[in-house]
C-alpha cells in the first residue's frame, strides 16, 4: 500500500505499525491512472475482493429457512437474516480496517467488492462494475469515431456482461469447492 503512496496515520506508533504489518500490506487491486504523472494515492483506485457466506457470523441455532416477506417483499437467506446483511457487515469492516490505517484513505477511491457465496454483490461492488461498464463504453465511443472500431454494446448490456462475469466465476469456484469435497469425502453408496 505505501508503494502506492498511502500514508499511515500518524497517531499509529511505529510499534503498531510493525504489528499491523503496513509495509506488507496491499490491496487486491490498485490501479493507478497516470503512472507516469507519478503516484497520487488520491487518483489511485482500490479494490479489496472479499467473498464471504452469509451465515458467517451466526450460530447452527439461529439458521432458519429462507423465506419472503408478504408486506415488505424482502427476502431473508437461509440463515434467517436479510440476504446481503454479512456482505454489508464485511463491506463496512473492510472500509474501517483501511481508514484506521492510513490518514489519506478516505481521499482515495476505495471499493470493497464483497460477494457472498450465495450470489449477493454489495453496492459498492455494483456501483465498481457500472463504473468500469461506463469506462469500456467511452473508450469504445472514442474509437468508434474511427470506422474500423464500430462500438456494438450499450452501457446496460456492458454492465449486464460484467455482472455475469462475476455471477460465471462464483459459480465456477462453487462447483471447484463441491469436486475438491467429492475427492477428499467421496460419498458412500
Amino acid at each position: 500500500m505505501l508503494s502506492i503512496g498511502a500514508v499511515p496515520k500518524p497517531e499509529l506508533s511505529h510499534q503498531t505499525q510493525a504489528t499491523l504489518k503496513i509495509p506488507e500490506h496491499r490491496a487486491d487491486v490498485a490501479i493507478i491512472p497516470d503512472p507516469d504523472r507519478g503516484v497520487n494515492f488520491a487518483d489511485t483506485l482500490v479494490i479489496d475482493v472479499t467473498i464471504t457466506a452469509a451465515t458467517s457470523t451466526l450460530t447452527l441455532a439461529a439458521a432458519g429457512p429462507t423465506t419472503k416477506d408478504k408486506e415488505t417483499g424482502e427476502v431473508t437467506a437461509g440463515d434467517g437474516r436479510a440476504t446481503g446483511k454479512a456482505a454489508e457487515e464485511k463491506a463496512k469492516w473492510k472500509t474501517d480496517f483501511y481508514a484506521a490505517r492510513y490518514s489519506n484513505m478516505q481521499k482515495g477511491n476505495f471499493f470493497p467488492f464483497v460477494l457472498e457465496t450465495q450470489g449477493f454483490l454489495h453496492a459498492r461492488g455494483r456501483l465498481l462494475l457500472c463504473k468500469i461498464a461506463r469506462l469500456q463504453a467511452e473508450y469504445a465511443d472514442e474509437r468508434c469515431r474511427a470506422p474500423k472500431y464500430p462500438s456494438y454494446a450499450s452501457l446496460g448490456v456492458r454492465t449486464r456482461r460484467l455482472i455475469e462475469r462475476v455471477s460465471a466465476t462464483l459459480q465456477f469456484g462453487n462447483s471447484t469447492l463441491m469436486l475438491r469435497y467429492l475427492q477428499d469425502c467421496p460419498p458412500r453408496f
